[in-house]
């Protein structure tokens, strides 16, 4: 059993919860349109008819007024050299990090240059709306998944996990997902630092990684701090855990200086900030399908998961748990 007792969930599963949420209800796109060129009308057109918020601006001080996720310019827009559009363009204030900055009719000779001075993309007057629209909407793909990204494990975050599960499940499929979370992680990440915590957190997403080959159509995240999903086929969840238990059970205590491994534990403050013995890390492991009958939402998908995972807690040593229910109760909405 877990000597230190931490009843967290991860953000995905608080965020989840919700059985009557609103699908598909992102955040609209807000650009900053910076250009007078007839075909800065019909990109605005375009944009509108796609519920994206367009506002444009006259001079390069509108840019300064209003937050945006993209601002186009057009070529020479203001009397504005490439360094200075750019720069403008870029300082604009956002919704979110730097805006995406998007310059249109710019001469052949002139978009390398505007490239180099940190446009996002620079297209020509040879660029109708139409594509101008479509290539934008390819850059927000990117620029979206980047960031959903850990920047630790380069794994995908929980954006991406719960699109590519609810896709799945929209699709009629019966994906199992399995949920990983380190015992006894913040013990270890106090005793030796946050370089050797990160370390093991690398460790386990390379785990992770290698046993979900098993399964062609895995799809692997990291949700934040030592919590890691996998989607898989149900058929083979139990293989995908069982190595990821083994190996993280073979890794784990390699982590340790040899004497706090002999001893079996470490010694750090709890989160009551009182002195107390942690036991090595295991790891706890939870797996639930969307193959029962009364399964409804994403949220009671998650329910389950949460409820494996505080059983498994309380056992001692790294605990893998399935849900084999067929029939939870629920009552249909």
């Amino acid at each position: 059993m877990s000597m230190q007792q931490r009843p967290r969930k991860s953000d995905i599963l608080a965020r989840l919860t919700a059985p009557n949420e609103p699908k598909g209800q992102a955040q609209p796109v807000t650009v900053t349109l910076a250009a007078q060129a007839e075909i800065a009308t019909e990109i605005a057109e375009r944009l509108d008819q796609l519920g994206w918020r367009v506002r444009r601006v006259q001079s390069l001080d509108g840019l300064e007024q209003g937050q945006s996720d993209v601002v186009i310019a057009g070529h020479g827009f203001g009397g504005a050299g490439v360094d200075e559009l750019c720069a403008r363009a870029l300082s604009a204030p956002s919704m979110g990090g730097s805006p995406l900055a998007v310059v249109i009719g710019a001469p052949q000779e002139q978009r390398l240059e505007y490239l180099r001075a940190g446009a996002d993309d620079a297209m020509g007057t040879d660029v109708g709306a139409d594509e101008v629209v479509a290539r934008l909407q390819a850059l927000l793909r990117r620029v979206r998944v980047e960031r959903d990204c850990s920047p630790l494990t380069g794994l995908p975050g929980n954006t991406r996990f719960e699109q590519v599960l609810r896709d799945r499940l929209a699709a009629g499929e019966t994906p199992a997902v399995l949920m990983l979370d380190i015992d006894n992680f913040k013990a270890f990440n106090d005793r030796y630092g946050h370089w050797r915590g990160d370390r093991v957190i690398k460790m386990l997403a390379e785990i992770v990684r290698r046993a979900a080959e098993r399964s062609p159509e895995a799809f692997v995240a990291h949700v934040g701090g030592d919590d890691f999903l996998v989607i898989s086929s149900p058929a083979l969840v139990d293989e995908i855990a069982e190595e990821c238990q083994a190996d993280f059970d073979a890794r784990a205590p390699k982590q340790y200086d040899e004497s706090d491994r002999l001893r079996g534990y470490v010694t750090t403050r709890s989160r009551a900030g009182r002195r107390q013995q942690f036991r090595l890390m295991t790891l706890t492991l939870a797996a639930a399908t969307a193959e029962a009958e009364d399964m409804q939402h994403i949220g009671q998908f998650f329910q389950v998961l949460a409820e494996l995972k505080e059983y498994a807690k309380n056992h001692a040593g790294s605990t893998y748990v399935k849900d084999r229910r067929h029939n939870h109760g629920w009552r249909r909405e």
